[in-house]
């Protein structure tokens, strides 16, 4: 097999490609703007009522929706006390996530069948909001733009 060895000698071209190399080995400071837009994207579906994919969250039952009129609670899934929604986000240099440590976070996020009866429905809150998609890659784009 032939190889072929290409030598660049421009200090411009060559300082250019380091900095390349020197941005795109720590995105620290890209992954912690994204975690910010995924703890963002969380906390708009309580405000919206729906899943980060756009697909409405089943109502409340009935029961429940008399039982929080009862106790002056809000009127919405999910929404009680705020705990639930008090998401946090953390970042490494290569990783971005959001999320709670509430027991019963997931519980509400894929739902859960108990066998007596007792259903609650999956209302996903954690995930990407189609139109953060963009503003992800904006994030990334600049942190690597030399």
């Amino acid at each position: 097999m032939t190889a072929i060895d290409i030598t660049i000698d421009d200090n411009a071209v060559i300082s250019a490609l380091g900095r390349l190399q020197q941005q795109a080995s720590d995105l620290s400071p890209a992954m912690a703007v994204i975690a910010s837009l995924l703890r963002e994207s969380g906390e708009e579906s309580f405000d919206r009522q729906a899943a980060p994919d756009g697909t409405p969250w089943a109502p409340l039952a009935p029961a429940t929706a008399a039982w929080k009129a009862r106790k002056g609670y809000s009127s919405l899934a999910l929404v009680r006390d705020g705990y639930l929604r008090s998401l946090t986000a953390h970042s490494t240099p290569t990783t971005a996530v959001a999320g709670t440590n509430f027991i019963y976070a997931a519980t509400h996020q894929f739902g859960s069948e108990d066998g007596d009866g007792r259903n609650i429905p999956a209302r996903p809150f954690l995930g990407l909001r189609r139109e953060y998609r963009d503003d992800i890659l904006d994030v990334l784009e600049r942190h690597i733009t030399l």
